[in-house]
């Protein structure tokens, strides 16, 4: 028989345990507008800007998964859902970070990305919810997990959207970097028309698979 494919094994698995956990899973395009990225706090000129796209929409390859949820989130609350969890698992990349592979192409970064949102306040903060159900994620997998404060800013694409008081980053307890968990700040949910009441996570998938 041909060898099991570890990482869609995984994505299968992680699949599984947002389901468990009432998210629901959405299919972005990898390509924004700039506005989009300005919206997340992001820099612009650290993305990669197509020459020939297809839409005016869709001109900029995004530098993280997180903020085409959050595009998403206010069309999702308008249609009458109050309370719900999105979650993708997608591609972005960083030109200053990343800026070539070996083959001379930029660098992609698969990640896994969610965000809660809830329109009346629920018992705790946001932060805490979303915590619960990493954990929840992590035991399903059979590790434990390490939330370390941040004590410095970080100047970093995937974690521009975050009110960095608010949040933390998440290691293995063996120490395997996995990505930040948060809150979001209060200049991104007014950009993007969200309830105060949301958190959101982003995580490396190559983390996660080494995990």
């Amino acid at each position: 028989p041909a060898p099991k494919n570890k990482s869609r094994e995984l994505k299968r698995h992680l699949r599984e345990s947002l389901q468990r956990a009432g998210a629901n899973e959405v299919l972005t395009y990898s390509f924004v507008h700039e506005n989009v990225l300005k919206k997340a706090g992001q820099d612009v000129s650290q993305a990669f800007r197509l020459s020939n796209a297809l839409s005016p929409d869709l001109q900029y390859y995004r530098l993280s998964v997180l903020p085409s949820l959050l595009d998403r989130v206010r069309m999702n609350i308008k249609a009458g859902h109050g309370e719900f969890m999105l979650y993708e698992i997608g591609k972005a990349h960083n030109k200053k970070y990343h800026a070539d592979d070996d083959n001379g192409l930029p660098r992609e970064i698969e990640m896994l990305d969610a965000v809660y949102a809830s329109k009346k306040p629920r018992d705790g903060a946001a932060y805490f919810y979303m915590r619960r159900v990493l954990q929840q994620l992590a035991k399903d997998f059979g590790y434990s997990l390490k939330f370390k404060p941040i004590k410095e800013p970080l100047d970093y694409p995937l974690t521009a959207p975050f009110d960095q008081q608010r949040s933390a980053l998440v290691e293995t307890r063996d120490g395997e970097f996995l990505g930040i968990i948060g809150e979001l700040k209060a200049s991104v949910r007014k950009a993007f028309k969200l309830p105060d009441y949301a958190a959101a996570i982003s995580l490396d998938i190559e983390g996660l698979q080494k995990a």
